[in-house]
């Protein structure tokens, strides 16, 4: 719909640059979308991207992207050819393929990384209709990918966001919220990198995977991923059954490129909330951490005062037994204490988990069914721990395992209600 600097070809775009941006100085620059609404115009009319906004000091603010929709990837907003700084606050994104991408395409500027990248208060979405799995499904078929999904991108703030709906099939991406994956797409960009990146105070609904991430591009030549901190997030109906595999956090990496080992760099996912969806004995699928990949696939990992529900398979890594013996493989020096398993009967390895706790995951702390863990209102979504709770103040911290929700629920309260201040973000007639 709108594109600046030098975009993909043109699809009926606003704005547009026909030549690409072989330097900083000849981006757009210092440009504020406000208030503004960016949508197709009918249930079958394809639209990509909603805007794309190449340049610096750029911001979308207060406005509406939605109904953005294509057989191909289509993003409600993509950065890949600017140098930052963004701002993308109190916006709702709705868009078939990522509500937000930055990289994806190699940029044209030499040793380009978008940085400096603000997300706040915005609540990325996609429409039950494109899901070809639900009763209202409304054809024609749409190409379905993740929520936000960073490739080349580098001091990124993502806060006091609402991801749901991640429901996509396509091209092997397991309906993810977050995704973050250095990526150099074309092999022409070998600086490509995801690196000090904060995640938290979000609310995550309704998808298979709650955060993806990958030590590096497994095809091309990138940059490891680094120093990433993931906290005070709840991650809630984790399903396998409506959105393929089931996990909270899924970190990948692929053994050896050229001779360099990929790896995530200082991952640290502390006091976060993890809760799965029904899902049903038989299911092998579902656990709170997996690691896929090569041996030591992320290094200086920290994992601790979570509160997660175990699944089938607690922490998975493939050919090895769940936790302890899993991470001993798969994590290059790493802490992973003071988090609330919680076990439930429903689960296949249930008798199996509670006989083998101690061996498998010490220093942390089991609860026999999600009532036991004594949230305040567990109904009605209040997951403090109430005075009661045998796991008040049992973090390695001294002080409650899992997220501060008063935090939470004031970064998300614009996202949630879509009032952000004195601006309604509701659609226009």
């Amino acid at each position: 719909l709108v594109q600046l600097g030098y975009g993909l070809p043109n699809y009926g775009d606003a704005i547009w640059r026909s030549t690409p941006a072989m330097s900083v100085d000849q981006l757009p620059h210092h440009i504020v979308f406000d208030r503004c609404y960016f949508h197709s115009t009918s249930a079958t009319h394809f639209l990509r991207p909603g805007i794309n906004i190449n340049g610096s000091y750029m911001a979308i603010i207060d406005s509406r992207i939605d109904n953005i929709k294509a057989s191909s990837e289509a993003q409600g907003i993509l950065i890949w050819n600017g140098p930052g700084p963004y701002k993308i606050a109190n916006n709702y994104v709705e868009a078939s393929g990522m509500g937000l991408l930055s990289g994806g395409n190699n940029p044209t500027i030499q040793d380009l990384i978008p940085s400096d990248i603000e997300i706040t208060g915005n609540h990325f979405t996609k429409r039950n209709e494109w899901n070809p799995n639900d009763p209202g499904y409304t054809p024609p078929r749409w190409l379905l990918k993740n929520l936000l999904e960073l490739k080349n991108a580098e001091r990124v703030f993502i806060s006091g966001n609402v991801f749901t709906n991640s429901f996509g099939f396509d091209r092997g991406q397991k309906a993810t919220a977050i995704v973050l994956t250095p990526r150099n797409d074309e092999g022409g960009a070998s600086w490509s990198a995801i690196r000090d990146v904060t995640v938290e105070n979000n609310l995550i609904r309704h998808t298979g995977v709650g955060i993806r991430l990958s030590g590096g591009d497994d095809i091309y030549l990138s940059q490891n991923q680094q120093r990433v901190l993931i906290q005070n997030n709840v991650i809630e109906d984790i399903n396998r059954n409506d959105y393929g595999v089931s996990s909270m956090f899924w970190v990948t990496g692929y053994g050896y490129l050229e001779g360099r080992n990929i790896q995530s760099e200082d991952l640290t996912i502390r006091n976060n909330l993890g809760l799965i969806g029904p899902v049903p004995a038989s299911s092998t699928g579902s656990s709170f951490l997996a690691l896929e990949g090569g041996s030591d696939l992320t290094k200086n990992f920290t994992f601790e005062n979570n509160i997660v529900m175990y699944g089938h398979n607690g922490v998975f890594g493939s050919g090895y037994y769940p936790g302890i013996p899993a991470l001993d493989n798969y994590a290059d020096a790493y802490t992973f204490a003071g988090n609330v398993i919680i076990a439930r009967s429903v689960d296949a390895y249930y008798a199996l988990t509670k006989q083998r706790f101690s061996q498998w995951y010490a220093n942390n702390l089991l609860a026999d069914e999600i009532a036991s863990v004594g949230f305040v209102d567990l109904d009605n979504g209040d997951y403090n721990l109430s005075a009661s709770s045998p796991f008040k103040n049992a973090g390695t911290d001294g002080k409650d395992p899992g997220p501060d929700i008063a935090t939470l629920l004031a970064a998300t309260e614009c996202a949630e209600s879509g009032v952000c201040g004195d601006t309604d973000t509701t659609p226009p007639v």
